[in-house]
């Protein structure tokens, strides 16, 4: 783009804010080839949101909006495929197309390749559901659109106080990501079989030596086996604190033997003696369905009720947490840099933390996911709905859960997975 037409560009954000930079913005989107076009798009997309929301949603109108989605929860994916899609359809007149894929670092991965080719608009990833690992990743690449998310109109809902939501594994959000779902993990059980289960992972060994083969874990690099993983590490350490930060190999080196003695202690008790274990929490929920496992693990704390609810779990299923806390923090929504439907993608995403949209996930007959709103905030009809949800047996109470969080120390999972593979899995000598 020339000099001459850069300078029109920000001539014309001068004039008064009713000025329709719609027209001008697709204009810059036919051309935006070079990654200096596509920032000047950007700031002009930015300074429609401060100023104009409704020229925004103007803009979006007609667009289309390919969601990367994690595919491996089938509630999750009916409420973005079906109801989500639905919903924006009829308000905003957006197609929101769900993309499947098996890992969030496929999007990542996708935008990364793009970039590395010159693709610098048009891309295929619209909009992504992203892990703190993964942002981090796209973060330093340089690979998003930022500086939209504190904008939105339903940010003003969102509870950024709330330390679980504001920090994402060291990041903190907000500038660059959506919050828009929340996780804990939680022990699920079959109360037929248990009545009383242990409440740290000490005791959870001397369970499994009395009650062999009913217990296992996913397979690291699987989020949950990972996450059962780090929790054992915070409890062994003494607490999460000093995880938090960047990675400290003196800090690993420390710990790490307490940390696979435990592991390697308990391994001949899992599951098949400990000599495979689940590739994914899927397959290990499975097990626990047809009664081969007595345990299984979930981040998703009101997964359980579900799964009641549709008749796959047992009535007795239960769940439970550690003393020391239950790793908990929230999911993201990010736009890649070069997506060419981002002003749809951050009206889907204003969307998503509306209080009609959180109430839907967290629905105890459908996702039964946290929201991430302070209900303090909400207009009175969605307060009294929200505190009105029922509270079915295989859900813990929200005051447990809330005194049990502890958040997810990301730097030490590539340490966590290459020692349990090299020292538990394979039983390499570490001493």
């Amino acid at each position: 783009m020339s000099k001459a037409k850069r300078r029109n560009f920000w001539k014309s954000l001068s004039l008064a804010a009713t000025i329709i930079l719609a027209p001008t913005l697709g204009a810059v989107g036919a051309q935006a080839k070079t990654l200096e076009d596509i920032r000047i798009e950007d700031q002009i997309l930015l300074t429609q949101i401060k100023t104009n929301w409704d020229k925004v949603v103007e803009m979006a109108r007609g667009q289309t909006v390919k969601w990367w989605f994690w595919s491996g929860d089938q509630e999750f994916n009916k409420y973005v495929s079906q109801w989500s899609a639905n919903r924006v359809k009829e308000l905003y007149d957006i197609n929101l197309v769900f993309v499947p894929i098996k890992d969030t670092v496929e999007g990542v991965n996708q935008v990364v390749n793009e970039k590395n080719a010159g693709k610098h608009s048009d891309g295929a990833v619209d909009m992504q559901w992203i892990s703190s690992e993964n942002l981090k990743t796209m973060i330093q690449g340089d690979l998003l659109f930022t500086g939209w998310p504190w904008l939105l109109p339903n940010s003003k809902y969102v509870d950024y106080g709330d330390p679980t939501i504001a920090d994402q594994g060291g990041l903190v959000v907000g500038n660059t990501a959506q919050v828009w779902e929340r996780y804990q993990y939680v022990f699920v059980y079959n109360g037929d079989q248990i009545k009383e289960p242990p409440s740290t992972f000490a005791g959870i060994l001397e369970w499994c030596k009395k009650n062999p083969g009913k217990f296992t874990y996913p397979a690291p690099p699987d989020f949950t086996g990972r996450g059962q993983l780090t929790s054992l590490l915070y409890e062994i350490s003494g607490g999460y604190n000093q995880w938090l930060g960047p990675y400290d190999d003196q800090l690993w080196k420390k710990w790490r033997i307490p940390f696979l003695d435990y592991l390697n202690e308990l391994k001949p008790y899992l599951w098949r003696n400990g000599e495979t274990y689940p590739e994914t929490v899927a397959v290990q929920d499975q097990l626990f369905a047809s009664g081969e496992l007595w345990w299984t693990h979930t981040a998703f704390f009101g997964l359980p009720a579900r799964n009641v609810l549709k008749g796959t779990w047992p009535k007795s299923t239960r769940t439970s947490v550690i003393d020391a806390g239950t790793l908990s923090g929230t999911g993201s929504i990010s736009i890649p840099y070069n997506s060419s439907s981002k002003a749809a993608a951050v009206v889907v995403a204003d969307f998503l933390t509306s209080a009609e949209a959180q109430y839907e996930k967290a629905l105890p007959e459908g996702v039964g996911d946290g929201w991430i709103l302070d209900l303090d905030l909400l207009p009175s009809d969605f307060q009294a709905k929200f505190k009105d949800m029922p509270i079915l047996p295989a859900t813990l109470p929200p005051g447990i859960l809330a005194t049990h969080q502890s958040p997810t120390a990301t730097s030490y999972h590539v340490a966590i997975e290459r020692d349990w593979r090299e020292h538990v899995l394979k039983g390499k000598p570490y001493k």
